[in-house]
């Protein structure tokens, strides 16, 4: 999906919980809890329920801690071990190339 997946230098490995919402596959929204595993400016890593059908696009948000996340992204990888969880990057396109701040 990616020319390029490099790590970022400025990654927090913090927990944070947050709600990721979308549509299914099917077409049908949804919204459920995650938790930030990391977070770099331009994306993070997410745990992610188990049962959740991953669309390619997302959108997350988090009101808690010291940040407020709210932006469209793109999912760059998943896996399911040793906890199920997704790799999203900040949609450039919608025109956010940072998280945004509170």
């Amino acid at each position: 999906m990616f020319q390029s997946q490099r790590k970022d230098a400025h990654r927090l490995h913090i927990a944070v919980p947050v709600r990721i919402a979308g549509e299914k596959r099917d077409g049908t929204p949804f919204e459920c809890e995650a938790w930030t595993l990391n977070v770099s400016p331009s994306g993070a890593a997410l745990q992610i329920p188990v049962d959740l059908d991953v669309p390619e696009r997302i959108r997350v948000r988090s009101d808690d801690y010291q940040f407020r996340a709210d932006a469209d992204v793109l999912v760059v990888w998943e896996r399911s071990r040793p906890q199920r969880a997704i790799g999203v990057r900040l949609d450039t396109k919608a025109g956010r190339t940072v998280w945004e701040a509170r």
